[in-house]
């Protein structure tokens, strides 16, 4: 079965064996908005971040894409958001496993979620990109919140809040930075952090 025909209460529920239940992905773009993975570092382990070379005019309009495409996401907004990406069929998604390929299949379960979230935010943070002609790739965090407005939960609504790291191909339409494939991650609780049978 295709994730284009999984509601996002089933998504939701599919997630409730995991002790992160409660941090539902879209990758909402949302993108946006995925599944669990592995934690930020592994383990205990120290991870120092290089110093990173400033970026070129090129990096920073691809960094300026991706903010707006996320601000568009938080508001709700379609319009802005097809702005921010490859409306055809090239353009694909993955959520944690849950696939979709073409941005009509994305938009349709992208369409219905976003009508189910109260006062969302949605951002990125520590955006690395290279640009390479009309190419581009980036990876960085992303951070969300949001209320589910839903009758799947006690109340008829559930506060979800995660954080997760994301990975950017966009390409460049004439003079446009635009998202052809993104893959987000959530992040995994630290009661499921590595173990010496499982590393990372």
């Amino acid at each position: 079965m295709s994730s284009s025909t999984i509601s996002f209460e089933e998504r939701f529920a599919s997630t409730q064996k995991a002790p992160v239940a409660k941090a539902a992905l879209l990758g909402l773009g949302l993108a946006v908005f995925a599944n669990f993975s592995a934690a930020w570092a592994h383990g205990d382990e120290e991870h120092s971040a290089p110093a990173q070379a400033a970026l070129t005019e090129a990096e920073l309009s691809v960094v300026d894409a991706l903010n707006h495409y996320a601000a568009s996401v938080q508001a709700k907004d379609m319009d802005a958001i097809e702005k921010y990406v490859v409306t055809d069929d090239s353009f694909s998604s993955i959520e944690g496993t849950f696939v979709d390929q073409g941005w009509a299949s994305y938009k349709d379960h992208l369409g219905p979620e976003m009508a189910m979230f109260q006062d969302p935010t949605y951002s990125f943070s520590d955006i690395k990109p290279r640009v390479m002609g009309d190419m581009a790739y980036a990876r960085m965090g992303y951070n969300m919140s949001l209320t589910i407005l839903s009758d799947q939960f006690e109340g008829g609504k559930h506060f979800i809040e995660t954080k997760g790291m994301a990975t950017m191909v966009l390409a460049n339409d004439d003079g446009a930075w635009k998202i052809q494939h993104m893959h987000t991650v959530a992040e995994r609780a630290r009661d499921e952090a590595a173990t010496e049978e499982n590393p990372h």
